[in-house]
């Protein structure tokens, strides 16, 4: 380091330009072409024609698309950070900060050293900025006067690279790997997050004492002085703010925190937030109660006479339930009650009292014991897996809600059927939207044994239904002829029908084709062949030889899938003609219904089905199950090895609904896209995939009902995407 003798002090005005600047051009372009050959000589040529500038306020003037064309650089200023070993560098002039990009070997340099910089301007990743930076040490001096700015002022990124002052109070000191986006290796840092009011910042300090203690800086009140850097995303957009800070000489604390937390006075956790001098200070309080749930590393909840709390904590000091701690942390808004940030606990003892979980099954679903212990009774509608979490699907006096549970630890409830009865209790988290209205309710449970079975559903479920069905499918194929003469009657009769009249009449032509073919080519000899071969499968069966057994079996067989294809058949003549009327339909709902539908198939092939939030939609709500029902059991049907993974979503387009139903099956090749959406067509046969060919058809026909349209997207082995599309207004639909 340079000593006494050779300390400069910047002279804080504006330099002075170069008298020519054919002159300057000329000298750019000989150390360019000395240093790197073609590419410097190119852009020692392009920069001929652009200014020099010679200001840190003028090169922040410049648009991304200006900077880019490289203006030559030369400035000279104050290094404000400088690290070295993760070429890190703030310059301030006497006009204004600017981030310098060193992509090649640092010099030797260090934060407070003068210097003259020579480079390009580049767009940078937020702001202007130096590159191809060559740096020349002058000599040392002081740091530039810090402009002291409130921390929702920083927050718009106007200062970015400026050396700024900002105070605020200290909520978590930790040592961490200083690690930018750009750079592969990191160094330790004292890493302090302060926040003032609801924002915060954190401050990378990198000059400190690896062997002190500086947990005694939490709750501090602080002035900090530093290079002030911007947090963005990949398209330049601001996300936040940090601040590069040289040593902990430029942390000044101007009111120092209490020397013992854990005796500060004990709040109710009811007065979190409320107009009290101690909650509103900004600084860190205390409060005491018991656990009611423990995420260790996470967070845990507390819950005292005045209610509960939500304490997050880095913490990994396992308690047990029903445990009695002291808890301190910063009070923050939280969803819809206050929680704790960056809190800490220490555990007193076995609470003397029990916390008595309160009775919400008959109350409805309210916000008011939001982080409180709860005891609600519900109907199990559904289940869904999300991350981690297990996470069950309610219904009670009309009203919906949600159960969480670890994934790790919910085996036993997976087999818990869909409609049975429920009794839960866990801590009760509400969830808002962004004015903090309640608009969903969940149950958070510690166990699997927070869960207990009032009642399982009816023998009568879906699958003995569909059985019973298909006793009278033949009952059916008869009823689709009386259909069609009532409906010729109904629309010589009816002026509502008469206005559909070109819609009735395509369709009555497929239904009475359909009831031809039924009646004159299938129905009767499919009775007879059906009929004869049960009875010589009954009459004969272990009485002939193995080939009369299996020439018997294949006849059966083959009068079983008549009957399927006339029933799939059936459906589809149905979709225009014997639809519903379309309402608003709860799309979640829908789901759920044919999660239920297909829940044996679920079970058999262990799929794993998850959804993200699904509108509420103008649709026939039948119509509706069904595509939903078609499309999981393709993607059932369709699998590879591995157990199917199915997710389902939606996206709100202009004028509609596109919902998708991905799963990781065998895929399609793309040149059967539309072949798989005509009538009887199929890429498989019925040994290894059986089906009839129509399933996919009813889904296109179903959502061009619905003003709409049915695509897939796949390759063969990476599975594929189903999308079809609902309208947003459904009054003009058919």
């Amino acid at each position: 380091m340079a000593g006494p003798g050779h300390e400069r002090r910047l002279p804080w005005r504006a330099l002075e330009r170069a008298s020519s600047s054919g002159i300057i051009a000329a000298a750019v372009a000989i150390l360019m072409l000395a240093g790197g050959g073609p590419s410097r000589l190119c852009r020692a040529q392009a920069q001929e024609t652009l200014p020099l500038v010679t200001e840190a306020a003028r090169l922040r003037t410049l648009t991304p698309r200006e900077a880019q064309r490289q203006y030559p650089i030369r400035l000279q200023g104050v290094l404000t950070y400088y690290m070295p070993e993760l070429r890190l560098a703030f310059l301030q002039d006497s006009t204004a900060g600017v981030y310098v990009n060193i992509l090649e070997a640092p010099p030797r340099a260090h934060t407070g050293d003068l210097v003259e910089v020579r480079g390009v301007s580049g767009a940078g990743f937020f702001a202007p900025e130096v590159e191809h930076p060559e740096i020349r040490v002058l000599g040392k001096a002081s740091l530039p006067p810090a402009r002291r700015f409130p921390l929702q002022d920083l927050l718009g990124g106007e200062q970015d690279s400026q050396f700024v002052e900002v105070r605020g109070i200290v909520r978590s000191a930790r040592i961490e790997s200083m690690l930018l986006a750009h750079r592969q290796e990191g160094v330790p840092a004292l890493a302090l997050v302060v926040a003032s009011r609801r924002d915060k910042f954190k401050a990378w300090i990198t000059g400190f004492d690896r062997n002190a203690d500086y947990s005694s800086l939490i709750d501090s009140r602080v002035a900090i002085r530093g290079a002030c850097g911007a947090l963005f995303n990949e398209k330049r957009q601001l996300a936040g703010i940090q601040l590069f800070v040289s040593g902990t000489q430029q942390v000044q604390v101007e009111e120092a925190a209490h020397a013992d937390p854990y005796t500060l006075p004990v709040l109710p956790t009811g007065n979190l937030m409320q107009f009290t001098p101690e909650t509103l200070s900004g600084h860190r309080i205390r409060v005491q109660g018991a656990v009611t749930l423990d995420e260790p590393g996470r967070f845990l909840y507390i819950q005292d006479a005045s209610g509960g709390v939500r304490v997050v904590s880095p913490q990994n000091e396992a308690v047990r339930i029903g445990d009695r701690v002291d808890a301190i942390g910063f009070p923050t808004a939280g969803l819809y009650a206050p929680v704790l940030e960056d809190g800490a606990f220490r555990r007193l003892g076995p609470s003397a009292t029990r916390v008595t979980p309160v009775d919400l099954t008959n109350a409805g679903l309210t916000a008011d014991h939001d982080a409180e212990l709860i005891r609600i009774e519900g109907t199990l509608v559904g289940r869904s897996v999300r991350g981690d979490d297990l996470v069950l699907a309610m219904e009670t006096n009309g009203a919906t809600f949600t159960a969480w549970l670890n994934n790790r630890s919910s085996a036993r409830m997976r087999s818990i059927p869909a409609g049975s009865r429920l009794n839960m209790t866990g801590v009760w988290s509400v969830v808002t939207d962004d004015f903090r209205r309640a608009t969903s309710f969940r149950v958070l449970l510690r166990s699997a044994e927070d869960l207990g079975v009032i009642e399982l559903p009816s023998w009568w479920n879906v699958t003995r239904v569909l059985v019973l069905l298909g006793a009278l499918a033949i009952v059916l194929v008869l009823s689709v002829m009386w259909v069609i003469v009532l409906r010729r009657r109904v629309r010589a009769q009816t002026a509502q029908l008469r206005a559909k009249a070109e819609e009735l009449s395509r369709s009555n032509a497929e239904l009475e084709q359909f009831a031809y073919v039924a009646s004159h080519d299938l129905q009767e000899p499919l009775r007879m062949v059906a009929s004869y071969t049960q009875l010589l499968a009954r009459r004969y069966q272990g009485h002939l030889d193995q080939d009369a057994d299996e020439f018997i079996a294949f006849a059966v067989d083959g009068a079983k899938r008549m009957q399927n294809l006339i029933n799939d058949l059936l459906a589809y003549s149905r979709v225009g003609t014997k639809g519903g009327e379309l309402r608003l339909t709860d799309a979640e709902a829908a789901l759920s219904s044919a999660l239920v539908n297909v829940r044996a198939a679920i079970e058999e092939s262990r799929a794993v089905v998850r959804h993200s939030p699904l509108p509420t939609v103008y649709a026939d709500p039948v119509q509706l199950v069904q595509v939903f029902q078609n499309l999981l059991g393709n993607a059932i049907k369709f699998r590879n090895s591995l157990p199917p993974e199915i997710d389902v979503g939606c996206e709100e387009d202009p004028g509609e609904w596109t919902f998708s139903v991905r799963d990781n099956g065998i895929g399609i090749d793309r040149k059967y896209a539309d072949r798989i959406f005509q009538v009887f067509q199929r890429l498989h046969n019925k040994k290894d995939y059986p089906g009839t060919g129509i399933g996919l058809a009813i889904c296109k026909k179903i959502a061009e009902r619905h003003g709409g349209r049915i695509w897939v997207s796949s390759q063969p082995g990476q599975g594929a995407t189903f999308h079809f599309t609902i309208h947003r207004n459904g009054g003009h639909i058919r």
